[in-house]
C-alpha cells in the first residue's frame, strides 16, 4: 500500500507534464498562427506591388501631388531663356525631346555624386524621350575645390562630349583629392589633348561661363544643389530613381504626342 502511493503520485504528475505539454503547444500554435498569416499577407502584399499588380497608395498620393505642383507652376518663356545654356554644356539624350531636364550640379556636393548614376540610369531608360543637361553651381564657401573642378569639367567638355562623361564619372568617384593636379590627373585618363587643356585652365576659360550659370541660377531660385529644372519646373533637392522616374513620367504624360 505503501509502495502504490508514490506511483499514483508520479502518475498524476506525469499526466499534469503531459497536459502542461499539451496546453502550451496549443498556446503556441494560436500564437504563431496570426504571425505566420500576418507574414504571408505582408510577403503577398509585396509581391504584388513589386510586380506592379497593385499601386502602392503612397505613390498615388505623390503622383497626385506632383500632378497638382505640375498644374500650378508658373513657367514663362523668359525663364525656359534663362534655364537654357546659351553655349556649350553636358548633355545626354535627345535634343528635340518634348521633356528637358537642367540640372544645377556641384562636383564636390555629396548629393550629387549620389544622384548622378540615377541621373544616368533614368536618362538612358527613357531613351529619347528626354534631353538632359548639366549647369554649374559650385557652392565654394562649404566646396572649396568645386569651382576648380567645374573649371576642368568645362575644359575637357571644350573637347568633347565623350571625355567629359568620363571625367564626370571619375570625379564623382573621388571627392576628396580635387586638387588642380588631381584634376589633371583625371584629364589624362580621359585621353584629352593636355596641352590644350592646361592652356585652358591656366587661362581660366570659362570663369565667366561658371559665373552666368550661378547667377542664371540664383535667379531662378536655386539655393543649393542638386537642383532640377524639367520644362523650366524648379525640383530641388536628391530624387531617388523612382521619384526621378515619376516626375520624367509626369512631363511626359502632360505634352502632347
Amino acid at each position: 500500500m505503501n509502495d502504490a502511493a508514490p506511483a499514483e503520485f508520479d502518475l498524476r504528475k506525469t499526466r499534469r507534464k503531459r497536459l502542461m505539454l499539451i496546453l502550451f503547444s496549443v498556446l503556441g500554435f494560436l500564437i504563431l498562427l496570426p504571425l505566420v498569416w500576418f507574414g504571408y499577407l505582408t510577403v503577398g502584399y509585396y509581391l504584388r506591388l513589386k510586380s506592379g499588380a497593385i499601386v502602392d497608395p503612397n505613390a498615388r498620393r505623390m503622383q497626385a501631388s506632383l500632378s497638382s505642383y505640375v498644374a500650378n507652376a508658373k513657367v514663362t518663356p523668359a525663364d525656359i531663356e534663362r534655364l537654357t545654356p546659351a553655349g556649350l554644356a553636358p548633355e545626354l539624350g535627345n535634343r528635340s525631346a518634348r521633356v528637358t531636364v537642367i540640372e544645377f550640379a556641384d562636383y564636390q556636393c555629396p548629393f550629387c555624386k549620389e544622384q548622378a548614376p540615377i541621373v544616368r540610369r533614368v536618362i538612358a531608360a527613357m531613351g529619347n524621350q528626354v534631353h538632359f543637361l548639366i549647369r554649374d553651381f559650385p557652392v565654394s564657401e562649404i566646396h572649396p575645390d568645386a569651382r576648380n573642378a567645374a573649371l576642368a569639367a568645362n575644359c575637357i567638355l571644350a573637347q568633347g562630349q565623350d571625355p567629359y562623361w568620363r571625367f564626370h564619372d571619375l570625379v564623382y568617384m573621388d571627392q576628396e583629392h580635387m586638387s588642380p593636379d588631381d584634376l589633371r590627373k583625371l584629364a589624362t585618363f580621359v585621353n584629352v589633348d593636355m596641352a590644350q587643356y592646361d592652356a585652358c585652365m591656366e587661362a581660366r576659360t570659362y570663369d565667366r561661363k561658371i559665373d552666368k550659370d550661378v547667377d542664371d541660377g540664383r535667379r531662378a531660385g536655386v539655393q543649393g544643389t542638386p537642383t532640377f529644372f524639367v520644362n523650366g519646373v524648379r525640383f530641388q533637392g536628391l530624387m531617388d530613381e523612382k521619384t526621378f522616374t515619376l516626375v520624367l513620367n509626369q512631363f511626359l504624360e502632360a505634352q502632347p504626342k
